[in-house]
């Protein structure tokens, strides 16, 4: 048997720790994959879909920009996926159908609880970005009974049509109205792969317990430098977040869920030690 092929597509998708982290997995578990990084051309994701598919794909997940096209061209979704018009995992079938599954809100709740000892129930929440992260997550955040749950996007009208899909629980704030009292600040937004500044007002990391961002590199991404220029703060990126929701992936695929910690703790021993 030649084994299962998997893959991540996105764009940009030269950074993607997913084959590393799919790889340990397989070898936790005993088979045997193959898991590569597809580079997705602009408005060409149905394309390398099909491509992959014919060239005996298994499965694969799905990354920026590509997390709502993924949605709209799968067959089925899970109840997670359909909340947030968004797909990170495809299964394929043996019909040739999709379905479409989202793990993302899975894995940041078991980094936020399990790993960094996050507690949500009653904590006011501002999330930071509308695409399709941030759609992710939601569902799974609101399940956790915080006090608030609030989002800031540069664009206003994205920030209110993803808090239209939950009236009275999830609420779109303006920059002019971004309080002080928020306990845990989460990045959703493109920055945590980019450089630049971070136009945020400080404030909102006042009264902070934590601040997170969703994305990963191996020094310390630009929301975690802004986070701990502006206050003694703990500022975590998204490798745990990512390696949960893989875990959650994989099981979907063959059924049996690897062990997150070890992998977790040997991606964080290899990468530069100046983000620790």
């Amino acid at each position: 048997m030649s084994g299962y092929r998997l893959a991540v597509m996105g764009n940009p998708i030269r950074h993607s720790k997913s084959p590393i982290i799919h790889k340990m997995f397989a070898k936790e578990l005993n088979l045997f994959v193959s898991y590569e990084r597809i580079l997705v051309p602009d408005d060409g994701f149905e394309r390398t879909v099909t491509s992959f598919i014919k060239n005996q794909g298994y499965g694969f997940n799905v990354t920026q920009p590509c997390k709502n096209k993924a949605w709209e061209i799968v067959d089925e979704c899970s109840e997670e996926a359909q909340a947030a018009r968004a797909v990170n995992t495809v299964l394929i079938k043996e019909n040739g159908s999709l379905r479409g599954e989202n793990t993302d809100g899975v894995g940041l709740i078991r980094d936020l609880e399990r790993n960094l000892g996050c507690t949500l129930y009653k904590k006011n929440i501002l999330v930071v970005g509308a695409g399709g992260a941030v759609s992710g997550v939601l569902k799974k955040l609101i399940e956790k009974q915080p006090f608030s749950v609030s989002i800031y996007n540069r664009t206003v009208k994205k920030a209110d049509l993803l808090a239209s899909r939950y009236p009275d629980l999830v609420k779109s704030v303006p920059r002019e109205e971004l309080r002080d009292d928020y306990d845990l600040v989460i990045n959703g937004t493109s920055i945590g792969i980019g450089s630049g500044q971070v136009a945020l007002p400080e404030k909102i990391l006042k009264n902070a317990e934590i601040s997170y961002d969703m994305f990963y590199s191996d020094e310390p991404t630009p929301f975690q430098s802004w986070s701990r220029l502006h206050y003694d703060i703990e500022a975590y990126d998204g490798l745990g977040m990512l390696v949960e929701q893989a875990s959650e992936a994989f099981a979907l695929w063959f059924g049996k869920k690897p062990d997150t910690q070890s992998v977790i703790n040997q991606i964080r021993n290899t990468a530069d030690p100046r983000r620790v």
